[in-house]
């Protein structure tokens, strides 16, 4: 594990370091440093994204569908915002795939499929260091979890699932069904609905796909688009780096 960890590399350990400053500041400088945080959480899902041949903003896209049905399913705000987060982050584990792996053209053999299998378990490990983000941990390990059982990498099965894993099974699904890839179009929104309501009970939780469904109604299927999406913010990262690299209680753990 702690091989794959290493691969997350420079940035992902500012991400860790950043919730040990939280608590030193005032408010304004608690809330600048929170913003910062956020940053460097959106510029690493991005990142995340380009590693894995994804169109930009895919795991951004992931995150506004999961809070969306969340807050149809009357989640509370604090737990929407873990969701959300979790949406960003629930391809981490991906880091430690080869990209021979995540950029073969071909079908994965079997042990190549089962190297893929363990990103969730490897995303787990990387989000585990953080106190921020060891809340969203449940959430990751369990998103390739089917609701009957079926899934990885625990098999388990239907409300033994986190929900917000069951949530994020369903907006990647149909994230991934309405967006362009680099080798094919978007199977588009009618297509992703039949997909998800066919397999709902076995692969997808139906009280899920319902809200899914209700938000779409509502708000229509473009309401997710993230055309605002910022450029990667890399000199957010560097900034915040800086920071972190002046703090003592940086300086001491990393010279400890």
């Amino acid at each position: 594990m702690s091989e794959v960890a290493d691969k997350v590399g420079q940035w992902a350990a500012v991400l860790f370091m950043v919730p040990l400053l939280l608590a030193r500041y005032s408010f304004s400088r608690y809330t600048e440093t929170r913003d910062l945080f956020y940053g460097t959480v959106q510029a690493l899902s991005q990142a995340i994204d380009a590693k894995d041949g994804f169109t930009r903003g895919h795991a951004d896209r992931v995150s506004r569908i999961a809070g969306a049905i969340a807050r149809e399913l009357g989640i509370a705000e604090r737990e929407i915002e873990q969701i959300e987060l979790a949406g960003l982050l629930h391809d981490i584990g991906k880091i430690g795939i080869e990209d021979r792996i995540l950029m073969k053209p071909a079908r994965l053999d079997p042990d190549e499929q089962e190297l893929m299998r363990r990103h969730p378990i490897y995303g787990a490990s990387i989000l585990e260091p953080s106190a921020a983000l060891r809340p969203l941990v449940p959430i990751v390990l369990a998103h390739h979890e089917n609701f009957d059982g079926s899934g990885y990498p625990q098999g388990l099965k239907g409300e033994d699932i986190p929900i917000g894993s069951r949530i994020l099974i369903v907006a990647d699904t149909y994230e991934a069904m309405t967006s362009d890839r680099i080798y094919r179009k978007a199977p588009g929104h009618d297509r992703a609905m039949e997909q998800l309501n066919r397999y709902k009970g076995t692969q997808f939780d139906p009280v899920c796909v319902r809200a899914l469904q209700t938000c779409i109604q509502r708000r229509g299927p473009d309401s997710f688009e993230a055309n605002d999406l910022p450029p990667i913010n890399y000199e957010t990262l560097a900034e915040l780096r800086r920071r972190l690299a002046r703090e003592p209680l940086v300086r001491d753990a990393h010279a400890s």
